[in-house]
């Protein structure tokens, strides 16, 4: 997959699950279940789908979480694709910011919300690690750009 579209077999019951579950915290089905209002069953046999299409997987007896797959379909949806959480206005860059990462974008040819998709991953793996960097944006964003220049070797 990977170009932002979404499979044919999504329902709008996976839609409300992948927006929960976009918040990357590892969640049951029951939780899920009562934070989208819908039946723990009902949301298990989804799981079990979206586990298929690999957009969520298990990380342990009865809990998942979303996968990088899984967050390119939930932010390629266009109602759900306002997700300005790594905006420059909310964290307050000045425009050499900006700049710096527009031309490290257009040199690794990769979009902006691939970017900050990668990123919101990378940066999401760093806070489960712990709280051992000073700044774990600006180091998700570190080793994002190392990634993609590794990959373009």
């Amino acid at each position: 997959m990977g170009d932002n579209t979404e499979p044919d077999w999504l329902t709008d019951m996976d839609l409300e699950i992948l927006d929960v579950l976009s918040t990357n915290l590892v969640l049951s089905p029951s939780i899920i279940a009562e934070n989208i209002d819908r039946s723990r069953e009902g949301v298990s046999n989804r799981l079990n789908s979206l586990q298929a299409g690999e957009l969520v997987e298990k990380v342990e007896r009865g809990k998942y979480q979303i996968t990088e797959e899984g967050s390119r379909v939930y932010v390629g949806k266009e109602e759900y694709g306002k997700d300005d959480w790594y905006s420059p206005e909310k964290l307050g860059w000045d425009e050499e910011d900006q700049e710096r990462l527009a031309e490290i974008r257009e040199e690794l040819n990769v979009s902006e919300k691939e970017f900050q998709l990668r990123v919101r991953n990378e940066y999401n793996s760093i806070i489960r690690e712990g709280p051992e960097f000073e700044d774990p944006l600006r180091e998700a964003e570190k080793r994002v750009i190392e990634r993609l220049r590794d990959e373009e070797n």
